[in-house]
Parts: structure tokens; sequence; C-alpha cells
């Protein structure tokens, strides 16, 4: 299985930032599984709703968060970018122990 942490995609050309964990790989059917169970417990440590997605099936799966700065104000580079950095921080915390384990 392979994995990562995403944190800036396009965000020049769109001007949208997100952040998000890509499983690919043997395993991460069973891993996005057992992380998909614990989905209500990992959004409220995050603080957020996030987007549990099959890319394609028993193949490649993404869990992630973007930034609507319309929504929550946030429309300065320098907010985007100390949001980003808070996720990151809050992804890492959260998700770092959970993949260590395994499912």
């Amino acid at each position: 299985m392979h994995g990562g942490l995403g944190l800036l995609r396009q965000a020049l050309i769109r001007a949208s930032f997100e952040i998000y964990i890509r499983l690919k790989g043997a395993g991460s059917a069973e891993i996005f599984e057992a992380l998909q169970k614990q989905g209500e417990e990992i959004e409220k440590a995050i603080g957020a709703e996030l987007h549990w997605q099959v890319k394609v099936k028993g193949e490649k799966y993404q869990i992630g968060l973007e930034l609507d700065s319309a929504a929550t104000g946030e429309d300065t580079q320098a907010a985007q970018f100390e949001w980003l950095h808070e996720m990151a921080k809050r992804f890492a915390a959260v998700f770092g122990p959970l993949l260590k384990a395994g499912p």
C-alpha cells in the first residue's frame, strides 16, 4: 500500500486549497474501509466533514477536505495558507497513528 498526504493542488492556478490522504495499492481498500468506519470520530477530531472518495475501487482511495474560501471568509492568501498549515497538523495528528496501526 502506498499512501501520502497531499497538501496543495493547483493552488496558484485555481486559487483552491485542499488537503487529502491518498491510499493506493495492496491493502488500500481494507485501510480505507477501516478508516471510514471511524469516520465520525475522525471528522470530529479534524473539525470538519471530510470527502471519502473511491477513485478506483480496490486500487485508489482519497479522504480529504477543500477550503471553501467564500463560505469561510478566508479569502486572503495568508488566511488560506494558515488554514492549510492548521489542517496539515490536524491530518498528521489524527491520521498518522491510525495509518501506522493499520486496519
